[in-house]
């Protein structure tokens, strides 16, 4: 079991950032931050973060981290969301505002209906 955890952690490149080794890009993604009452123990739990983690997160990537919104400058941190989801503008956007973060954010095509894989996750986390 040990053994397969380092795995993971090598493979996602984790485990250099917790050994403290800077060098190299590193691409941060997140899909959803989401405010502590709509956080529960559904599919969107392990799909989203919470207000609380993602704020620490940023705070430590930028204590400690040199970040840049160039995805090519070596040695940096570059952080992006994927899908364009409302709470990407009114949760996540005031946060990184706050601390002087910026951010890529990747939207899909504007659409009056949601996307295929929220109504999915939706469907199974309900």
């Amino acid at each position: 079991m040990k053994a397969l955890l380092k795995d993971l952690l090598h493979a996602s490149g984790l485990l250099n950032l917790r050994l403290g080794k800077k060098s190299g890009k590193y691409i941060i993604n997140y899909h959803h931050v989401l405010p502590p009452d709509l956080m529960d123990n559904t599919m969107y739990f392990g799909y989203a973060h919470s207000f609380e983690v993602f704020t620490a997160q940023m705070r430590f990537f930028r204590d400690n981290f040199s970040l840049s919104n160039d995805l090519e400058d070596p040695d940096t941190i570059s952080i992006t969301f994927d899908d364009g989801a409302l709470n990407n503008h009114s949760v996540v956007a005031p946060i990184l505002n706050e601390l002087g973060i910026k951010a890529w954010f990747f939207i899909n095509e504007i659409s009056d209906d949601d996307l295929w894989f929220d109504k999915w996750y939706a469907w199974f986390s309900y």
